[in-house]
């Protein structure tokens, strides 16, 4: 799936292309914080907090592309 378009738009300020994004991995970004974590509400939160980050960074995200590895970046982070 090329995300690149949706990435465009929440770039652009559209909250629910970046919803969709996260919504489409919603599972890995869940177990990836959950490997860290350990339990299940550390791991919600940290997810949680990833959004917040992803919304209030996603203009720094130079390759459209490469959303989901720089996403996963700022959850293990």
């Amino acid at each position: 799936m090329d995300v690149s378009p949706l990435v465009a738009e929440a770039k652009a300020g559209d909250r629910e292309a970046l919803i969709s994004l996260i919504m489409d991995q919603k599972q890995e970004y869940y177990k990836l914080a959950y490997a860290y974590m350990g339990n299940r509400d550390d791991a919600l939160d940290a997810v949680s907090e990833m959004a917040l980050i992803l919304w209030d960074n996603i203009h720094k995200l130079k390759d459209n592309t490469l959303f989901y590895s720089w996403s996963k970046t700022i959850l293990v982070n």
